[in-house]
């Protein structure tokens, strides 16, 4: 565990939690969500009550152009939508046609402008 922590600035690890994976990437003393993380260095800093959504629905996937802003309302409700319209306890393959029927709100487009300016 010393060795895990001791690692050096920009060490991406996986780390699994309740049944599924995603990357952390150790920023000075911290270590922090990898899909955060590319997100904040191409839009600057992530909104209060916003959270960043795979598009593909694969949490491994942290690619810039997977990642989408979206209001932890939004979130939720398409994370819910995938449990019960698809009868899945979690999100898991074959379920992207939900998926990309989901567009941001007026409101996190203005955000998603937003966070552009002054960059």
């Amino acid at each position: 565990m010393s060795r895990i922590w001791g690692a050096p600035e920009g060490t991406i690890r996986v780390w699994s939690r309740d049944g599924g994976s995603r990357q952390v990437i150790k920023i000075g003393k911290e270590w922090i969500k990898h899909h955060r993380w590319v997100w904040e260095q191409a839009n600057g800093r992530i909104p209060k009550g916003y959270q960043i959504h795979h598009k593909d629905l694969n949490s491994m996937n942290d690619a810039l152009d997977n990642l989408q802003l979206l209001t932890n309302s939004e979130h939720k409700t398409l994370h819910l939508l995938l449990r019960t319209k698809m009868g899945l306890p979690g999100v898991r393959k074959g379920v992207t046609a939900w998926n990309k029927g989901l567009h941001p709100s007026e409101e996190t487009k203005k955000k998603q402008s937003e966070s552009h300016i002054g960059k």
